[in-house]
């Protein structure tokens, strides 16, 4: 254990829970919105087979995850090896999720940056045009 501390085992398992629960609701909302969002409703992808793949996928790592840590505590001798390499995994993720993801608000400013560069750009071929243009009598 990394703590011998009632207060702060409890702790650690309150911070647990919240944080597992956000996890799959969060990315579950996540999920949803973004399917519709990219008018995948349109395709023959179901919504129904993206959550069953991802719920075989999470079976499949949840039962690795299980073998990694058994050999860890096989090899090293301690049964706090297991949360260690999950602090490098989850660290190792939210980095990777930082610098690849893009977010909602992030990708709606540079639609709105490319529409008002847009917009510039046929406002100044549209007053070069009517300068260019001579005025009819």
């Amino acid at each position: 254990m990394l703590s011998d501390n009632l207060g702060v085992l409890f702790a650690g398992r309150l911070a647990g829970g919240v944080s597992t629960t956000l996890l799959f609701s969060v990315f579950e909302a996540w999920m949803i919105t973004e399917y519709h969002r990219r008018g995948l409703a349109t395709s023959d992808l179901r919504l129904s087979t993206v959550f069953g793949y991802m719920t075989t996928l999470s079976c499949i790592v949840a039962i690795m995850s299980g073998v990694v840590g058994d050999v860890l505590v096989a090899t090293l001798g301690g049964r706090v090896w297991p949360f260690l390499a999950s602090i490098v995994c989850s660290v190792s993720a939210a980095y990777l999720i930082v610098k690849t993801w893009v977010s909602v608000r992030e990708e709606k400013e540079r639609e709105r940056d490319n529409a008002q560069s847009q917009g510039w750009h046929d406002t100044n071929i549209g007053s070069s045009r009517s300068r260019t243009t001579a005025p009819s009598q």
